[in-house]
């Protein structure tokens, strides 16, 4: 972690044996305590660089969801225009000032791409960086 090179996030599904909880490690003697519990639906939880917690993604009845943390709350985020043919949206990265990530996703076409989107509602324009545009 950044201001704490002792700690590092990592998620694991030990209190739920599928849904993941995120917790943080003292990497010398083991030591795990819960930052955030797990929460149905939400296989993969994503920090920025900070390692605050930002986004969550997974499924809910087969279909891609995708949460939002604002003011340390989880916010439900539409997500249904993105998936195209494929799996959903998956971050890869949340950018430094907290609000935009690069994703790879299909963005409703049938090939992927990575692109540059605000994640406060994924929604507007989505940059393309690498991909078929």
């Amino acid at each position: 972690m950044e201001d704490d090179p002792n700690h590092i996030l990592m998620q694991i599904a030990r209190e739920d044996r599928i849904y993941p909880t995120v917790y943080r490690l003292n990497i010398y003697n083991n030591r795990l305590s819960r930052v955030r519990r797990h929460r149905e639906t939400v296989f993969n939880w994503y920090a920025d660089g900070k390692d605050e917690l930002r986004l969550a993604t997974g499924y809910k009845q087969l279909q891609p969801v995708a949460l939002r943390f604002d003011d340390g709350r989880l916010r439900n985020v539409d997500i249904s225009h993105l998936a195209g043919l494929g799996p959903p949206p998956a971050p890869v990265a949340i950018l430094k000032r907290g609000n935009e990530a690069i994703v790879s996703a299909n963005n409703g076409k049938n090939t992927r791409g990575l692109y540059r989107v605000n994640i406060v509602g994924f929604h507007g324009r989505f940059s393309l960086i690498i991909g078929v545009g």
